[in-house]
């Protein structure tokens, strides 16, 4: 009696787990209070710490909405993109490209969580999950129950021996302070290509959010996880070509890798929904995460509400741009040489319309045939027929 009553103490039981306090889980816990039906379900929360996040910004692109223009440090209609001697400047219009610092998200979100009685905050580190029709979260003190558990967890250590398509999407940027003003906040450099192609897509971002400060990012498109001294001089360098002697302060810096593949995440239990990367929400070929994070949050509670079990967000994903996305993974792993052109080429010879609805997985197959057509046609046709053939 003594012994089963002592392992009962150890169990607390709740309708949702959610695993990990970064973008995805947030943005559901957000989406579950907006519905009174799943705001009065008892939900926890694991995160190993709420008060060790690492410095981010999360950009996107919305169409008519401003649903976060709240939080946005700053949105821009124009944008240029560089490559060789050639250039595009693009009216966005009618999509606004959007920064949010990851910083003032959390705020946000969990200033919203402290107001609703039903969620609790864990600061723990989750071991594992195991169970049937309900599930134990088990933690070094306790065990925890659920019917559901969202995971944002993922071990990159799972691609080492994946032989389908996947690169690593590195990225270093700091955020400047020019001594004078130097940026047009007006636009933002979407894509800069003017660097060395020969082994890695590469490219600078610059979001100016006045004339004086830009967040200036350096990323590569890698088979294998590069050392950060190569972006550190990646950025350097980049500062030097196109700024020349003008001094800037680093204000803040962040830095990331995000896995671009079509390999998918299973957890193996229908009751545990990978969210976030782990669930397909960076897109396979471009590595942007927050629209399509929102878009599975919704997605979730729509099913909950339904009481259908939530599927991971790769489920859901049009069968074509899982396609698309093969296809382009193929050419930029196999070919690195041939990226700057080819996303050049995207921008150039369509609407910056069509274009965002394409990397949105927004696209009518009209839109996807005309940008196609568009593109080097023998180099996408190679990469398609294996992709066909892969399986």
């Amino acid at each position: 009696m003594n012994n089963f009553n002592r392992k009962t103490e150890l169990v607390e039981q709740y309708d949702y787990a959610i695993i990990g306090g970064g973008l995805s889980a947030l943005l559901l816990v957000l989406e579950i209070l907006k519905n009174p039906d799943t705001a009065n379900k008892k939900i926890i929360l694991f995160e190993s710490s709420f008060n060790n996040y690492a410095p981010r910004t999360w950009c996107f692109w919305e169409k008519n909405r401003i649903t976060w223009d709240f939080l946005a440090r700053h949105k821009w209609q124009q944008a240029s993109i560089h490559y060789q001697q050639a250039e595009v400047d693009a009216s966005l219009y009618p999509y606004s490209y959007k920064m949010i610092e990851a910083d003032e998200f959390r705020k946000y979100a969990f200033s919203v969580i402290k107001d609703s009685t039903n969620i609790e905050l864990k600061e723990a580190t989750v071991l594992k999950v195991d169970g049937d029709a309900i599930l134990n979260i088990h933690t070094k003190e306790k065990i925890f129950t659920a019917k559901y558990v969202f995971d944002s967890r993922f071990n990159l250590q799972l691609l080492n021996n994946y032989k389908g398509n996947i690169l690593y999407q590195q990225f270093k940027g700091n955020f400047l302070k020019a001594e004078k003003p130097v940026f047009d906040d007006t636009s933002i450099r979407l894509m800069d290509f003017r660097m060395d192609q020969t082994n890695a897509v590469a490219f600078c971002y610059v979001l100016p959010v006045n004339r004086y400060t830009a967040l200036i990012e350096y990323t590569l498109f890698t088979s294998a996880v590069a050392d950060w001294k190569q972006l550190d001089q990646g950025l350097n360098q980049y500062l030097t070509d196109f700024f020349g002697n003008i001094q800037f302060e680093t204000i803040s810096a962040e830095r990331g890798i995000i896995p671009m593949t079509d390999y998918r995440f299973n957890s193996g239990h229908p009751g545990i929904i990978p969210i976030g990367t782990a669930g397909g929400c960076s897109k396979a070929s471009s590595g942007y995460t927050f629209h399509f994070a929102e878009k599975h949050a919704k997605a979730i509670v729509a099913d909950l509400l339904q009481h259908k079990t939530p599927q991971p967000y790769y489920e859901l994903i049009p069968a074509k741009f899982h396609f698309y996305d093969r296809v382009l993974l193929n050419i930029l792993k196999k070919y690195p040489e041939k990226g700057a052109s080819v996303f050049y080429r995207l921008f150039e010879r369509n609407r910056t319309e069509d274009v965002l609805d394409f990397l949105n997985n927004e696209s009518t197959l009209r839109q996807d045939i005309k940008i196609f057509t568009t593109l080097p046609v023998p180099l996408f046709l190679r990469a398609a027929l294996k992709e066909i053939f892969r399986f």
